[in-house]
């Protein structure tokens, strides 16, 4: 169903009840309705049968929009820490900013961000810091059915990636890295989780931060918030 027809259907809905078109529809207590062109006691049939059809009109409409934004780009932001294994006796940990653009028909991505490389136990000075730069998209996983609030939409996406340090022992190298990026809606309950913890995991392959020590627990704790992660991950729907 078109935009139009939805709202042709709306006004049909309207009219058969004696209300002229195009404007907000209430229903008060003891069965007033009012219009933007005034208003009228109706009896209560009346009323709940204005109700459902106008109910399943909204949802009708809302379903179409949920179908035309499904496809296209998708817009992820981040900004949130991860953190790895103990190495060498230091608490890796990982901050990255950013965002990126990507389309999963049309299997584009692009964007970045900055990051920094600390150990958690004495976080300044810094391990290294630099940017990050996409390089391509690997995959997207949606939930099913989908699972969306507003424009932001629970899934899962995984780009590679290449680190760009500009300090620290590895500054001016261009380092290959895997980024997945999840989002989950708490606000949706079960339906709104993904099953990957919400924000970012980062592999780096020829590193300890490989297979053995990925930056893969992105909900570290912080002060004042013990209980609460540090930092948020959204993949938005874009307009």
């Amino acid at each position: 169903m078109s935009s139009e027809s939805v709202k042709e259907t709306r006004r049909n809905v309207i009219k058969k009840l004696g209300i002229a078109t195009g404007g907000l529809i209430g229903v008060a207590a003891g069965g007033l309705v009012v219009g933007g062109a005034g208003a009228y006691f109706a009896r209560e049939p009346e009323v709940s049968s204005l109700r459902g059809k106008v109910d399943a009109v909204t949802l009708q409409s809302f379903t179409n929009v949920l179908a035309q934004n499904t496809r296209g780009d998708r817009l992820a932001f981040l900004s949130s820490l991860s953190q790895a294994k103990v190495v060498n006796g230091v608490a890796h940990g990982m901050d990255m900013e950013g965002g990126f653009r990507f389309n999963p028909d049309k299997r584009e991505a692009e964007g970045g961000g900055g990051y920094v490389h600390v150990n958690l136990a004495s976080p300044v000075p810094p391990i290294d810091f630099g940017k990050w730069e996409v390089k391509k998209l690997v995959s997207y996983t949606r939930q099913s059915p989908p699972a969306i609030w507003g424009r932001i939409e629970a899934s899962v996406v995984d780009i590679e990636i290449n680190l760009l340090p500009e300090f620290g022992p590895v500054a001016g190298q261009v380092i290959p890295a895997s980024l997945r990026c999840a989002c989950n809606i708490a606000f949706l309950g079960p339906a709104g989780f993904t099953g990957q913890s919400e924000g970012f995991q980062l592999t780096i392959p020829g590193t300890p931060f490989g297979t053995f020590a990925p930056f893969d627990v992105p909900t570290a704790p912080g002060f004042p918030f013990p209980f609460i992660p540090l930092g948020l991950l959204n993949i938005t729907i874009a307009g």
